[in-house]
């Protein structure tokens, strides 16, 4: 097949992924649109994925094999991209698959609405129990309207939902004289790459377009995969939220979006907080902490953000103002707080939780906690972790509470 022949060039960065590499290979070669090169870069494997490949290239020509030191994820896919030849770019993990007609459908789309790249929708696959499930928006394209079907759309028509769409590069089809023009590349040794790739990118496209079929099967649960790690690593995560903010900051609607946009990424960062190992806990902590100490005076104390968002900007506040020692016991009591108010607000009756390792219950007669009614609402307030908190009275019956920590 002649270059000028080859419509979707698909690079598949791989590294040690041996039990999941044949089925991401046939998925791709099985594609109803023939026209297609696959880069396989094989990135320092050392668990015979290499022979895996050697194996498909003797049975498919248009695998082409790139081998190179490890460099991680961001590095393959890079070291794959100038050896594409086709008119569009698209990207596969080794560890995931495809429908058969991914490439197929998403060039049409491309073609037909002369896209500088295409969204398809996405199935999670958890690796554990091998089920399939779409009950979450960010894969499904469930933030996007209809009125964005059938239609090329730019960055201003998603800019109140741009932050809760999938940044992931291997649900996309991208123009390749695009690509190449944006000299766009993944931010070298860091995890979490594709948010910066992606805004580096979408906030300078004329055309995009979505295709709400599920093509991509996303493996999640798998032991060995680098964000189930837990690791030091998490830390990128700063270096690729500051990348964003500041290509967001290039957008004539920045101010609009600033606020939702700090929400959504401090909540990302408190998961890592929470997920991370014990051991990388005050290292993450500390350059947690910088990130927002950077963030300028203004954006922070904005009073719309402080309004809208005031349990998060709480919770900023929390961070940039404690050490690590400190951050523990004032973010549990913050936890506690947040716990007692949504369980009063839903549930009187559920007389049990628990925080961490702590279990609160309710019982009839409190000693450490106090409640009473006032005009149309209820007042409770638990002395030890200096809290009060009012909302509206919904019920005529209300057991007392008392906290009994273990």
């Amino acid at each position: 097949m002649a270059n000028s022949d080859i419509k979707v060039s698909v690079i598949v960065p791989i590294y040690n992924v041996k039990r999941y590499l044949a089925k991401c290979l046939d998925s791709i070669i099985a594609q109803t649109l023939k026209d297609i090169e696959i880069i396989c870069v094989n990135d320092g494997s050392t668990d015979g994925s290499d022979k895996v490949l050697a194996e498909y290239a003797k049975k498919d020509s248009r695998i082409k094999i790139v081998n190179r030191k490890n460099g991680g994820l961001s590095a393959a896919r890079n070291t794959g991209m100038p050896y594409a030849t086709g008119k569009y770019i698209g990207f596969v993990d080794s560890d995931d698959y495809i429908e058969p007609t991914m490439y197929e459908l998403m060039y049409y789309n491309a073609e037909h609405f002369n896209s500088q790249m295409v969204i398809c929708a996405v199935h999670k696959l958890d690796d554990s129990t091998n089920t399939v499930f779409d009950d979450d928006p960010y894969y499904t394209l469930g933030y996007f309207p209809k009125e964005l079907d059938n239609r090329a759309f730019t960055h201003h028509d998603t800019k109140d939902f741009f932050q809760d769409f999938c940044v992931m590069a291997w649900n996309k089809l991208y123009l390749r004289s695009f690509l190449e023009e944006k000299q766009a590349r993944f931010p070298d040794g860091y995890i979490f790459e594709d948010g910066p790739f992606f805004t580096d990118i979408y906030f300078d496209m004329d055309k995009v377009t979505i295709v709400r079929d599920y093509l991509y099967y996303y493996r999640v649960n798998r032991a060995n995969s680098i964000v189930a790690k837990g690791d030091k690593n998490f830390t990128d995560i700063f270096f690729v939220v500051n990348k964003m903010l500041n290509n967001l900051r290039k957008t004539d609607y920045f101010d609009e979006v600033k606020a939702y946009f700090l929400r959504k990424k401090f909540k990302d960062m408190r998961y890592r907080y929470q997920v991370i190992q014990n051991r990388y806990k005050k290292y993450y902590y500390d350059r947690w902490r910088k990130f927002w100490l950077n963030i300028d005076h203004d954006t922070l104390e904005d009073e719309k953000f402080k309004e809208k968002y005031p349990y998060t900007y709480r919770n900023i506040r929390l961070v940039r103002e404690n050490d690590y020692f400190h951050y523990k016991k004032e973010f549990f009591i913050e936890q506690c707080k947040h716990k007692v108010m949504q369980i009063l607000h839903m549930n009187p009756k559920v007389y049990t939780f628990k925080i961490g390792k702590f279990h609160f219950c309710v019982k009839k007669r409190p000693k450490i906690l106090d409640w009473w009614y006032e005009t149309n609402k209820m007042v409770v307030v638990i002395p030890w972790l200096k809290f009060r908190c009012e909302f509206p009275f919904m019920y005529t019956e209300l057991e007392d509470w008392e906290d009994a920590v273990k």
